[in-house]
């Protein structure tokens, strides 16, 4: 599989404004298998960006019994406000694409 991020986000929980993440499904990526999957706030994942762990989407498949390799994410800073994207648009709402929600 060849490691594809520190961590490999897989679900999200979203704020009632739909604009934010609230909280993050991920699983740390071994380099040859995603392991058990951990529950993190949404600061959390922002922080550890900015200390230099990198993090993607991956996307269930449910015909492999696997993930697919997603997107890499990054902060988009508006108006002094931090973002999780998957793009670098300059837009004041998280985006990680079309993960599924828990």
């Amino acid at each position: 599989m060849g490691k594809w991020a520190d961590y490999c986000i897989v679900g999200v929980r979203l704020t009632p404004d739909r604009k934010q993440i609230e909280t993050v499904r991920m699983l740390p990526d071994t380099g040859s298998l995603l392991v058990t999957g951990l529950i993190m706030a949404r600061r959390q994942v922002i922080a550890g960006l900015q200390r230099g762990m990198s993090f993607t989407t991956a996307l269930p498949d449910a015909d492999q019994m696997s993930y697919a390799k997603g997107l890499p994410i990054g902060i988009v800073t508006v108006d002094g406000a931090d973002y999780l994207r998957i793009d670098a648009e300059p837009i004041s709402a998280d985006d990680l694409g079309n993960l599924p929600e828990f």
